[in-house]
């Protein structure tokens, strides 16, 4: 219900973090038959936050590819869960693109350069952390001219 409350405000609660506990009383007051007001309290419930894992990665547009060119997605992968997470980046296969590598964007000055890390292993994000990820590749020669590609990425939880 917190999401949905949140979606319906505009605006998010903060997540609990996982492992910590929520008690909850209820108290209620209403008029008894006889017409005196009365009031009640419920017994504490308490409750451990388990974690709730939800992670994002954007969707680029889709590009119009020239034959035999290098071609650069940028997306962005954000942790939205309660607890930390390693997300398993997967270069998908798509006949038409060769030579398909992951990277970071380690300087985080928004575009593709040297200073940017390729990806070998799992993306470790702490709560609300993103990244942002190129996804470099090369067009296949026997492309027809202004071909659409879409992203050749796979993201998954390792924890899940």
């Amino acid at each position: 219900t917190v999401s949905i409350l949140s979606a319906q405000y505009g605006y998010a609660a903060n997540m609990p973090e996982v492992g910590s506990s929520i008690q909850n009383i209820a108290y209620a007051t209403y008029v008894a038959p006889d017409g005196k007001s009365q009031q009640s309290v419920s017994n504490t419930v308490e409750i451990n936050v388990s974690a709730l894992y939800a992670i994002a990665l954007t969707t680029p547009p889709v590009q119009e590819i020239e034959p035999s060119t290098r071609v650069i997605w940028a997306n962005t992968l954000v942790n939205n869960s309660n607890a930390p997470v390693n997300v398993q980046l997967e270069a998908l296969t798509i006949n038409e693109l060769s030579n398909v590598k992951i990277y970071v964007d380690t300087n985080k000055n928004g575009q593709f350069d040297t200073d940017d890390q390729q990806l070998t292993t799992n993306v470790a994000l702490a709560v609300g952390q993103s990244v942002h990820l190129w996804v470099v590749a090369t067009a296949s020669a026997t492309l027809t001219e202004s071909q659409q590609l879409n992203l050749p990425l796979k993201a998954t939880l390792v924890e899940d």
